[in-house]
């Protein structure tokens, strides 16, 4: 009776769809991407300063992106064909470390925790993972 239960659910159970990984790997930048990298703490300072909001609110990813579109109207023509410059540096040969560091900060748990869902899922393996980065500063941090 329970073979009978088990396939029934294997036939009719709902499948959930596709995860998607948390980062495109091959992303190409643009300068407005850039602009919002190397500016994002003035930008997140400036909206906490003025509005009065806490940081990594809802509340402030209203204002973010209203104070990024005046931050990037804002510059000059100078600064834009620099982020522009910089944007096909990044392409071509990478990004700064200062970059990967903070996009290491944000999605690193997240993108291990989906590496490990698809290798059980797809597998059947079981995966311990040790990551080790290099911070701001240059000092090597391990996590496990």
């Amino acid at each position: 009776m329970l073979k009978v239960y088990l396939k029934w659910f294997r036939n009719h159970g709902s499948k959930k769809q596709e995860t998607k990984p948390p980062l495109n790997m091959g992303r190409k930048w643009m300068d407005h991407w850039v602009i919002d990298s190397l500016w994002k703490q003035e930008l997140l300072k400036k909206i906490c300063d003025e509005m009065r909001v806490k940081p990594r609110s809802s509340e402030m990813m209203t204002h973010y992106f209203k104070y990024l579109s005046a931050l990037v109207d804002s510059l000059s023509e100078e600064e834009i064909e620099k982020a522009i410059k910089t944007a096909e540096e990044w392409n071509w040969q990478g990004v700064s470390p200062k970059a990967q560091a903070d996009v290491m900060k944000k999605k690193s748990e997240s993108m291990i925790q989906h590496f490990v869902r698809e290798m059980y899922k797809r597998a059947g393996m079981r995966v311990f993972v040790i990551s080790a980065w290099k911070n701001d500063e240059g000092k090597v941090l391990v996590s496990g």
